[in-house]
């Protein structure tokens, strides 16, 4: 299929801290919204740290029951709201690279005999920092067993809906391992950890895609190489133009012409190397501020807007090519706002412009982002019809399999073949012709 999906992360905590009335209604409008997959994180790790989400879904290698019990939930309701045009989808998001779900730095970290500070960044670290540290995940064996463990339970637990288990539910699309993977320096070790991985998954679930997560080139030089791994099903990258720096203003452009031409080049870059290794390639995440950068969720989003409608454009494109599957938008909040007068209520939403807190609601927005800055509502109506316009184009191309790599390797052989009977022939002419005196 090829399609527009919706980054709603935090839907596991949304049937944790809200009644399930509702998270089904967020689903039913993305439905409506001609939405055909959304990608969820299924697992969070304590203990708290750089204003990472909390409670921590996972408990000594497994997901607590009332986790178990919201993810079987929104599958099966994901379920309820396929029909014959449309088909919601899940990708099941593993792991973070990031902190804002305790992710592998955690898993680092609780490996250690004596506690250490996680350097967080705009905390007390450097982004570089939080990457030196995390990236040690690839080649500590005790942390990538806590993930491995993670997996194995996560596949084999059994929908209490449907008495499936997730390795065999054809509500998920894929298995994601971890949000926004980047490899570090040492790329010859994360590329051995992602084979790992990959086999050891594959060996558990053989009824769904796995993807490695990667944000893009941005951040992996080698990019190519890692997505060459056998049993990576598809390749992703995220774009991320405020956090970029390619919002501003240059040469005489606005900072929308410089956010659009440097999405286009990123793009173009990507999709390149999706063309040579013959893989699917998503857009997992893509986002944009509301104008003026404001985080009140009545401000205007006409720059969003044209933004986003250029990213979808330039995903149709390529789409029409064969070249890219889809892409998902970042962050779907549907009801659930920030607010600007912070009330003392139970689960009170978060404050707009701060970061989150513990005990308050959960929106769109990573944890450790100011509140309100990319969240998607349901009440942004001009935004929506940019993605219906999208997925309802998007719908409408043929469903076409890449080429099977097994007929790349057969075509190569016909041709070759014919070309050397063809030489062969010529030489057997030539000769002849040479015997009979035509010289």
């Amino acid at each position: 299929m090829y399609f527009v999906g919706a980054n709603y992360w935090q839907a596991p905590y949304i049937s944790i801290n809200d009644t399930y009335a509702n998270l089904t209604t967020a689903i039913r409008n993305l439905t409506n919204h001609g939405i055909q997959s959304i990608r969820i994180m299924v697992s969070s790790q304590e203990p708290y740290y750089c204003y990472s989400v909390t409670p921590g879904m996972e408990t000594d290698g497994n997901l607590s029951c009332i986790s178990y019990r919201k993810i079987d939930f929104i599958l099966n309701a994901t379920r309820e709201y396929n029909n014959k045009t449309n088909k919601l989808k899940v990708v099941m998001v593993l792991s973070n690279f990031w902190s804002w779900t305790g992710g592998l730095a955690r898993y680092v970290n609780n490996t250690y005999d004596e506690i250490t500070k996680i350097p967080c960044i705009r905390v007390n670290g450097s982004e570089a920092e939080f990457i030196e540290y995390t990236t040690n995940f690839y080649d500590n064996r005790e942390a990538q067993d806590m993930l491995k463990r993670l997996f194995y339970n996560i596949a084999n637990h059994v929908n209490e809906y449907s008495n499936v288990a997730y390795k065999n539910d054809d509500a998920i699309m894929s298995w994601e391992i971890v949000n926004e993977a980047i490899p570090g320096e040492d790329l010859t070790v994360f590329r051995s950890w992602v084979s790992d991985i990959v086999s050891y998954i594959k060996s558990i679930d053989t009824n769904h895609l796995v993807t490695i997560g990667s944000i893009g080139t941005r951040y992996d030089e080698e990019f190519m190489l890692t997505h060459e791994i056998s049993g990576i099903d598809y390749i992703t990258f995220s774009l991320h133009p405020s956090e970029w720096d390619w919002i501003k203003s240059s040469e005489g452009r606005t900072p929308l012409q410089n956010a659009k031409l440097n999405t286009s080049a990123y793009m173009k870059e990507i999709v390149e190397i999706a063309r040579i290794i013959r893989k699917p390639l998503i857009l997992n995440v893509f986002d944009y501020p509301r104008d003026k950068n404001s985080y009140s969720p009545s401000s205007k989003v006409e720059d969003r807007d044209d933004y986003f409608k250029h990213v979808l454009s330039e995903v149709t494109k390529y789409a029409e090519d064969r070249l890219m599957v889809g892409a998902y938008f970042w962050g779907w909040s549907d009801s659930f706002k920030c607010t600007e007068t912070p009330k003392g209520t139970i689960l009170p939403p978060p404050t707009c412009g701060q970061k989150w807190l513990f005990e308050h609601l959960i929106i769109g927005d990573r944890t450790d982002h100011p509140q309100g800055a990319f969240s998607v509502y349901e009440s942004d109506t001009s935004t929506m019809k940019v993605i219906k316009k999208a997925s309802d184009t998007l719908r409408q191309f043929p469903l076409q399999d890449p080429i099977p790599d097994y007929l790349w390797v057969l075509c190569a052989a016909i041709i070759g073949g014919f070309l050397l009977f063809l030489g062969i022939l010529l030489d057997d002419m030539c000769r002849h012709l040479y015997d009979n005196g035509y010289k």
